[in-house]
């Protein structure tokens, strides 16, 4: 399933956005990601991700940025939890 929509997404048309930074990260990131949802122990979090894609990365100029990781999510149809802010007690 994974492999169906990756080759997809290679195959854009010329001129169709911005090309892929670091394909092989992507597809080895999305399947990390449908594996630890597997096991299912812990939500995954947005850090989680972007920290996972730098050390998968083999492109040195690659930045886990927000709007990379918007796209990222859009582009795999990819839910991740929202990070909960716990406040300090006093």
């Amino acid at each position: 399933m994974i492999d169906k929509n990756f080759s997809k997404i290679l195959n854009k048309n010329v001129g169709g956005g911005r090309k892929i930074k670091d394909p092989e990260m992507e597809k080895k990131l999305s399947e990390w990601i449908h594996n630890y949802n597997v096991v299912g122990e812990n939500p995954i979090t947005a850090k989680m991700v972007k920290k996972k894609a730098l050390e998968l990365r083999t492109c040195n100029d690659f930045i886990a940025s927000k709007g990379w990781l918007e796209k990222f999510k859009k582009k795999f149809k990819i839910n991740i939890q929202k990070e909960k802010i716990l406040a300090k007690k006093k």
